[in-house]
């Protein structure tokens, strides 16, 4: 059942999500030290670090969504279109799938 209201939204996330963040970090603090850097778990660890503070932003803010399937939905056609825009022809062509975007984009 989906919270009906943003302070029980709050509730939830402080309740359910928040520990299962804390355990995220504990981990990632726990083995940061033992991974080398240049590796792609490293890698990994390095982003996680980097972003941590807007991944975690959500927790105690109930007008963020927790998801960004909205913003995935509007993207998707430029995302699977891309490969194909890829072996345009020649400028004329690409010129004119930039204009369709545009338009799109004014209207979607």
């Amino acid at each position: 059942m989906a919270p009906k209201n943003p302070e029980e939204k709050f509730q939830i996330r402080q309740s359910r999500s928040k520990p299962v963040l804390k355990q995220i970090q504990d981990l990632y603090l726990e083995k940061i030290d033992k991974i080398p850097a240049k590796s792609l778990t490293g890698k990994g660890l390095q982003y996680l670090h980097n972003l941590w503070s807007i991944l975690s932003k959500f927790i105690d803010d109930s007008s963020l969504p927790i998801h960004n399937n909205f913003i995935e939905r509007k993207i998707k056609h430029i995302a699977t279109g891309r490969k194909s825009w890829l072996f345009s022809t020649s400028t004329e062509g690409a010129n004119a799938t930039a204009a369709i975007l545009s338009v799109y984009g004014a209207v979607a």
